[in-house]
């Protein structure tokens, strides 16, 4: 990303540009590490708290590899129990409870609510993935809920077009 920013520059950049490209860059960095160790760390927790879930994953992974390898992209759909635990790790402890903010394209009625156009909406992941209507019993760390085909994914990676 810095290469490419230093390549737009048709001179040499200014001693602000360049201090605005360090933490453009450190941010980027800073928010990607800090989200992965997050993640990771749940996934730990969770798995101390429930070994017969690790139990169950280790049991699927073995099954599937037979030891050989460590899973790839390409083992997905034959893990179908590893995948539910990493949703339920986004979903049961999310790391940014509170999404980024947007701005409505357009006016809009939301369960009775008036949402004028250009209103900055923040997204309240926490309670939509611990909302009793979508998964029983939130509380609780249960990858089994998304063995279901019919359970929601957690939003855990935003909202709106890409």
């Amino acid at each position: 990303m810095l290469r490419q920013l230093l390549a737009r520059c048709k001179n040499e950049p200014s001693d602000e540009e360049k201090d605005a490209m360090r933490w453009a860059t450190g941010t980027l960095f800073a928010a990607g590490t800090d989200t992965t160790v997050a993640s990771s760390l749940i996934l730990i927790a969770a798995m101390a708290m429930h070994p017969e879930v690790q139990s169950k994953a280790q049991k699927e992974v073995d099954g599937v590899l037979k030891g050989n390898c460590f899973p790839d992209m390409d083992d997905r759909k034959s893990l179908p129990y590893t995948q539910a635990i990493v949703k339920e790790v986004f979903r049961w402890r999310s790391v940014t409870p509170i999404g980024v903010a947007h701005a409505s394209t357009e006016e809009n009625i939301y369960e009775g609510y008036r949402i004028p156009k250009g209103a900055t909406i923040i997204p309240n992941q926490w309670a939509m993935s611990n909302d009793e209507n979508v998964y029983a019993n939130p509380e609780r760390f249960d990858p089994d809920r998304f063995l279901d085909p019919s359970t929601p994914e957690a939003p855990v990676f935003g909202f709106g077009r890409r």
